[in-house]
């Protein structure tokens, strides 16, 4: 009993002289569990409002108009660390270079979500690429389908402060059918957002 206790005692007197000896003495199952991050991360998601102009392709006859946006990302590092999933909306003013009897005042409506990745994603830059599906509306515009179409981007963003980010971003928006059938015009969206990383 005695030597046991003495045992003990001189244990506790180098670990006291050395903490590290007792620090890498502690069983495996007592040691703290690492943090993992979820399959989707809510808490490092993304809210951004737009600011830019849509340009229209020649063969639908528009003028470049005012565009807004709203979009918001949520990260899913349970498939890739940079894979992040988005959803948008857009509208933008929308006057057709038509006949008189049809030239109208109009406003096109986008509707999307897709997936982007970061190419390069540190503390004061950020380059991503993003794929897309949008469905397209418009309102008080002649000539017009609505449609499903695919869209393709980029954004390029610096850091301002811990959570803001100004962005300027670029989307092509294919496949949208006009009114004849056999025509697939396509719209681009460039311009500036401010976006807030929580």
């Amino acid at each position: 009993m005695a030597s046991a206790a003495l045992f003990l005692f001189a244990v506790a007197s180098a670990s006291a002289q050395d903490p590290e000896l007792l620090g890498t003495s502690l069983p495996t199952c007592l040691q703290e569990p690492t943090e993992s991050r979820p399959f989707i991360d809510f808490r490092h998601s993304e809210v951004e409002l737009f600011f830019g102009v849509a340009v229209y392709s020649s063969d639908f006859e528009a003028d470049p108009g005012l565009a807004l946006g709203l979009l918001g990302r949520v990260p899913i590092p349970g498939i890739l660390e940079r894979l992040g999933v988005y959803a948008e909306i857009f509208g933008s003013g929308i006057r057709r270079d038509l006949p008189d009897e049809d030239r109208g005042t109009g406003i096109d409506m986008l509707l999307g979500a897709g997936l982007d990745y970061g190419i390069y994603e540190g503390e004061r830059f950020l380059v991503r690429v993003g794929l897309g599906l949008m469905y397209g509306f418009f309102l008080d515009v002649p000539q017009t389908d609505d449609g499903l179409a695919g869209s393709a981007g980029a954004t390029f963003g610096v850091r301002i402060t811990e959570k803001l980010w100004i962005t300027a971003r670029g989307e092509f928006i294919t496949a949208i059918v006009d009114v004849d059938g056999d025509e697939r015009d396509w719209t681009a969206i460039v311009g500036v957002g401010a976006r807030v990383r929580f």
